[in-house]
């Protein structure tokens, strides 16, 4: 969790790694595509004209926007999350999660007495996209945090971005790996180059000796 955070506000967008605010804006998109139209944020309103495939790229960063600052549109998307990742009996889930979206001035506020279990990244959250654990489980159980907002869930959304993180690292380490190995065998194939131009040398200077 980032420093001097009150738990439960709303975040920096800058504590949310890529991968996860991909998955997010994703799912922004998909709803706001079923969303009725009096429901929609104005400033959404013109990205829900767009066709389908272009919500979640051309319109990327007002429907993040919207995930931060909009709670109503936000509840709308943790509504529809919901029902597409089947969460096991006892997830947290959003207020009203098996009726219609609400308006946004109904949309449930989470207080601070409202508690519930803080996510496990290695539970069923991920398990739609592979085994507990992977990468894409951290980072579908980061987005199911973030929109559904358990107790804790700054925790899975700060351990997509550590894990982000370290394989950054690590693609960066075998890049790095990569290069020094091809400009070794660069320098390998210039040292037998030169090897061969000395003998070739050798051998004529010999030459030139014998005939003397």
């Amino acid at each position: 969790m980032a420093a001097g955070r009150t738990p439960g506000a709303a975040p920096d967008g800058g504590d949310v790694p890529p991968s996860v605010r991909h998955l997010l804006v994703d799912a922004a998109a998909r709803t706001l595509g079923d969303l009725d139209a009096a429901l929609v944020p104005a400033g959404l309103q013109r990205v829900r004209a767009f066709a389908p495939r272009r919500r979640a790229t051309a319109g990327a960063a007002p429907l993040w926007r919207a995930l931060l600052d909009d709670a109503g549109f936000r509840h709308a998307v943790a509504v529809a999350w919901s029902r597409e990742h089947d969460p096991a009996p006892g997830a947290p889930q959003p207020s009203g999660a098996g009726d219609a979206v609400e308006p946004p001035d109904a949309a449930p506020c989470r207080t601070d007495d409202e508690t519930t279990p803080a996510p496990d990244v290695t539970g069923s959250a991920g398990e739609t996209a592979g085994a507990p654990g992977t990468p894409a489980a951290v980072r579908e159980a980061a987005a199911g945090a973030f929109l559904l907002r358990p107790d804790g869930w700054e925790t899975a959304v700060e351990r997509a971005r550590a894990l982000d993180e370290e394989l950054s690292s690590e693609r960066s380490a075998r890049a790095e790996t990569t290069r020094l190995r091809r400009e070794r065998d660069q320098l390998a194939a210039r040292v037998d180059e030169l090897r061969t131009a000395l003998r070739e040398a050798a051998a004529r200077a010999d030459a030139a000796t014998a005939e003397v």
